[in-house]
């Protein structure tokens, strides 16, 4: 994963690697920190999946949940949206919803601000209660 933010900076997760910047002054990569005060804070171990939405926010799933990185109107800015899941895929639909399909084997969906709307059900419809996919299910997502 390699992206530039609107500033000009470079993030990037080098395989098997945690999230990091390139730092144009010392020409170094830098480990990005949640907090820079707290060593224990490094960011993502391992990056599965990103997107880039049309506010320029990226949104990256984890072996721990779904993160969205927003770069306006901080610097950076990273919002855990769905902790605790390995996260096997997700997309953004047209109606800039965020679906995400967890190991657990149930399907989510985030409104645009990051909000839980509901999840999948074994009928197309979206429920407020949580469901479960059979383990030997596959979901195919087509436009």
């Amino acid at each position: 994963m390699i992206f530039e933010d609107h500033e000009g900076t470079l993030w990037m997760s080098p395989q098997k690697g945690h999230l990091c910047y390139y730092d144009r002054d010392s020409n170094q990569l830098k480990l990005y920190f949640a907090d820079e005060n707290n060593p224990a804070s490094l960011f993502a171990p391992s990056i599965r999946y990103y997107y880039t939405d049309r506010q320029q926010n990226v949104w990256i799933t984890n072996d721990r949940g779904v993160d969205k990185i927003s770069f306006y109107p901080n610097k950076y800015r990273i919002r855990p949206i769905d902790n605790g899941l390995e996260i096997r895929a997700f997309l953004a639909d047209k109606q800039k919803r965020l679906w995400v399909a967890s190991k657990k084997g149930n399907v989510r969906i985030y409104r645009p601000d990051g909000t839980l709307e509901g999840y999948l059900s074994p009928q197309g419809i979206i429920t407020p209660q949580e469901v479960t996919f059979g383990k030997k299910c596959v979901l195919f997502y087509g436009r």
